[in-house]
């Protein structure tokens, strides 16, 4: 394999000062006796800073040149120049929470009304929902923002902006679905993920399609930032299946597949299976620190969940390693309910659900 790693480092002008008087000496000049200030020292030293901006230069060039080395905007130049390509852009999150009224209704919430968490993620209402006295409801949401950050776990703490002094805010998963998110918020890709999924392009000039092209329009499309396919003929002959991480992205991906597969290939987009996993710990914080130590360990699972991908591990230490790196958090203890012995190894189409049972204790 090449190696690049003398073209994407610049070198600096004292180095390439260095190398000229080597050079110069070695023909023969008298470069021990140029002292700084003099006429042939000055312009060694002039040349050098010249040749260290274009080090610079090519340097930045040879990293852009290879994907796998780039980052920020030559990933996007690369994108553009070599696979016709860009970003995969950001989404919101849309769900569903449970809106319950406490005996001071009926209410009617109202598209805008905002909820928000603890550490003031916001949620709007989409449609007007009626709310009789002491019912419960139902209640379509959508993040203020677009992102990750709102892919929050189920049962966390809520509170409603808007005036309606009794009613109560949850998000319990839905049904038997594992989570409370109908469509995943996702961040704009990375660079990272970028890298990744642009190779995969080349597998769609093929005419069997391979499961790596499937795999590209999957992870084209915009929601997704996991994809996995089984292409063992899971409906019969001729099938194949390709999950996401994100329901409210299948739609859109399976039109794309119903234009793109070969004839006589019946593929199916499906939403990966959501597994619920309960963090059940107690979680000594630093008083002064507490609110924000809360919203961040809360938030850690979030970023954990949306890194394990479909049919990954669910590491015990790395649940504790994330909580215990936020600022103000002390100690993390889990409890004897957590499922693992010690990790969890979710199903081969499931992505993962933290329920956020964390009891915070101050210190």
């Amino acid at each position: 394999m090449t190696d690049y790693s003398d073209r994407i480092e610049p070198e600096s002008a004292d180095t390439l000062e260095e190398t000229a008087l080597s050079l110069a000496q070695g023909k023969g000049l008298p470069v021990t006796s140029w002292q700084t200030g003099g006429t042939y020292r000055t312009l060694v030293e002039f040349v050098a800073a010249t040749l260290a901006d274009a080090s610079v230069a090519r340097a930045a060039i040879a990293r852009g040149y290879v994907m796998s080395l780039s980052s920020g905007d030559w990933i996007d130049r690369v994108l553009e120049s070599q696979y016709a390509d860009v970003r995969v852009p950001a989404a919101a999150t849309i769900g569903t929470f449970v809106a319950t009224d406490n005996g001071g209704g009926p209410h009617t919430l109202t598209a805008g009304s905002i909820i928000k968490t603890a550490g003031d993620l916001q949620y709007r209402v989409l449609v007007n929902t009626a709310l009789p006295l002491s019912s419960a409801v139902d209640v379509s949401v959508q993040a203020v923002a677009l992102g990750s950050a709102y892919n929050i776990p189920n049962n966390t703490a809520l509170t409603s902006v808007s005036s309606y002094p009794t009613v109560v805010w949850t998000n319990p998963e839905i049904g038997a679905t594992g989570t409370w998110i109908v469509s995943l918020g996702a961040d704009l890709e990375t660079d990272a993920a970028a890298a990744a999924r642009a190779p995969l392009k080349w597998a769609t000039l093929a005419t069997g399609s391979p499961a790596s092209a499937y795999k590209y329009w999957a992870l084209s499309t915009t929601g997704v930032t996991r994809a996995t396919v089984d292409d063992g003929n899971p409906d019969g002959p001729n099938t194949v299946r390709v999950y996401v991480d994100n329901a409210g992205s299948v739609v859109a991906l399976q039109a794309t597949i119903d234009a793109k597969a070969p004839t006589g290939t019946r593929v199916t987009a499906m939403p990966a299976a959501v597994q619920a996993v309960v963090v059940p710990a107690v979680v000594t914080v630093d008083r002064s620190k507490s609110a924000a130590a809360q919203a961040d360990a809360s938030a850690a699972l979030v970023t954990l969940a949306a890194e394990i991908d479909i049919g990954g591990i669910v590491r015990e230490a790395e649940i504790i390693e994330r909580v215990m790196s936020c600022d103000g958090v002390i100690d993390f203890v889990m409890g004897s309910s957590w499922a693992g012995a010690p990790n969890i190894q979710l199903g081969a189409d499931s992505i993962v659900q933290f329920t956020d049972a964390m009891e915070f204790i101050e210190q």
